[in-house]
């Protein structure tokens, strides 16, 4: 480590030097010393002087998401250094726009160069990320145009380097009619029922553990009282400010009351059978949430409730023997996949197998490894003709039939798949694993970057 640290103060500019020399002059020298790297150094590792420290640290990433983490971090550096002391001049916003330009620019350079070298993987993924902030966000805002920065400056509270989210660049700035606005807890909420309303409650019990016994529904029950808490501070406001009641309670009654009354009558008719799960029962646990958030939506509007007095169909109807949930090209490549996957469900082939088939289970598959692995192979099968689902009706079969096992440091607890991740990987080059991740590497289903992609559509289209 020591002589790694000698490596970053040499490539390190006077200004940011000064500012870790008085970080050194504060502490005793043990604390400086057990400061940790990363707090030391990387805030400094601006792309623009220091090309050998970055991509030292980024040739060793070998997960994706960590990659996107480290590379938005450095985007939003870079472009708040840029922008710094203009938070409140228009000038920021060039500054910044010019800023996250000139890095995404220069990154693609280094990284070309460092890959025609090494052929180190990581570099090529960086080119892709860098790519796709250019497409994604440079190109859905202009600085220079007057009408963009007018609707921007409404409501911008905050310099606009802090807009940069780490996972994904933003895809506008502008600040959304009420009409459209996103509630609070409402995403949760949907998921949670649709999620509860569909999986087996054997399936669901059968995966909690010690440390998890929430099972599947840890993360929604954690959540889920700061969310209605949020909700209703949302609601009070937006009402306050806005005379059209009427057209925020069609909003409420089509966004939450369809489905809170759905999930209210799912729950009573089967709550002899959710009483295993007491005393740490997610079903009831969440109720009491869904019941609040009706409750405070009838607070305002009361008319709503005989809207909604009759009980709704709670279970989708059951898929006929001959209406697949996934459908592939041929039995050949069901044969071939199976193959290829049976491996990761060991003692479950059988159920493997009627799942490829299209087939409902009345259990949930386990992938014993991280869900991008899995999700990236029907990428695969995607683009190479063997699948004929689409990306959405993919994404449905994989995030009600399978889970997955979530390892971070000590931790391990088996996960549902996430959609929007699912979502991604599927439609967005995102989230992909790595090329040494990858599974089921075989000659008749080749990895296909984005660029081959593209050339091979534009064959076709000539």
């Amino acid at each position: 480590m020591p002589n790694r640290e000698i490596t970053y103060y040499s490539l390190v500019n006077k200004s940011n030097l000064r500012h870790i020399e008085s970080v050194a002059d504060r502490l005793d020298e043990q604390s400086f010393i057990g400061l940790g790297f990363e707090k030391k150094w990387l805030p400094h590792l601006w792309i623009e002087a220091n090309n050998e420290a970055f991509l030292e640290h980024i040739s060793y990433q070998s997960d994706l998401n960590k990659l996107d983490e480290i590379l938005g971090e450095q985007l939003k550096l870079y472009a708040r250094k840029q922008g710094e002391g203009n938070e409140q001049d228009k000038g920021d916003f060039y500054n910044t726009f010019k800023a996250r330009k000139d890095w995404l620019k220069h990154t693609i350079f280094i990284c070309k160069n460092e890959y025609s070298k090494t052929q180190n993987e990581v570099f090529k993924e960086t080119i892709e990320w860098c790519i796709d902030w250019q497409n994604e966000w440079l190109e859905t805002f202009n600085p220079y145009s007057p009408t963009d920065l007018k609707e921007m400056n409404k409501d911008l509270k905050k310099p606009l380097w802090e807009y940069l989210n780490k996972s994904e660049p933003s895809l506008q700035i502008k600040q959304q009619p009420d009409e459209i606005e996103v509630w609070f807890s409402e995403y949760e909420l949907r998921q949670f029922i649709d999620t509860a309303t569909r999986w087996q409650i054997d399936a669901v019990y059968k995966i909690r553990t010690e440390q998890n016994p929430f099972s599947i529904f840890d993360y929604e029950i954690k959540a889920a009282r700061n969310n209605f808490e949020k909700f209703s501070t949302q609601l009070n406001r937006k009402l306050s400010n806005n005379e059209n009641w009427k057209a925020i309670g069609i909003d409420l009654n089509d966004r939450f009351l369809k489905g809170i009354n759905r999930y209210i009558f799912w729950h009573n008719e089967n709550k002899v059978e959710l009483e295993k799960f007491q005393p740490h029962c997610p079903y009831s646990l969440m109720l009491n949430i869904v019941e609040s958030t009706k409750s405070e939506i009838l607070k305002y509007f009361p008319e709503l409730e005989a809207e909604n007095s009759q009980p709704q169909q709670t279970e989708k109807p059951k898929p006929e023997p001959n209406d697949a949930l996934i459908t592939f090209s041929n039995p050949e490549i069901i044969d071939n996949l199976h193959n290829e996957l049976k491996g990761y469900f060991q003692g479950k082939e059988a159920e493997l197998k009627k799942a490829l088939q299209g087939k409902q289970l009345k259990e949930l598959l386990l992938f014993p490894h991280n869900q991008n692995k899995f999700v990236e192979v029907f990428k695969r099968l995607k683009y190479n003709g063997f699948l004929l689902s689409t990306p959405k009706e993919t994404k449905d079969w994989i995030c009600s039939i399978f889970t997955y096992q979530y390892k971070k440091g000590s931790k391990k607890e088996v996960r549902k798949f996430n959609t929007s991740t699912v979502h991604d990987i599927l439609t967005k080059d995102k989230g992909e694993p790595t090329k040494n991740e990858r599974i089921c590497i075989v000659d008749w289903l080749p990895y296909k970057s984005r660029l081959t992609r593209q050339r091979e559509a534009d064959k076709e289209i000539t």
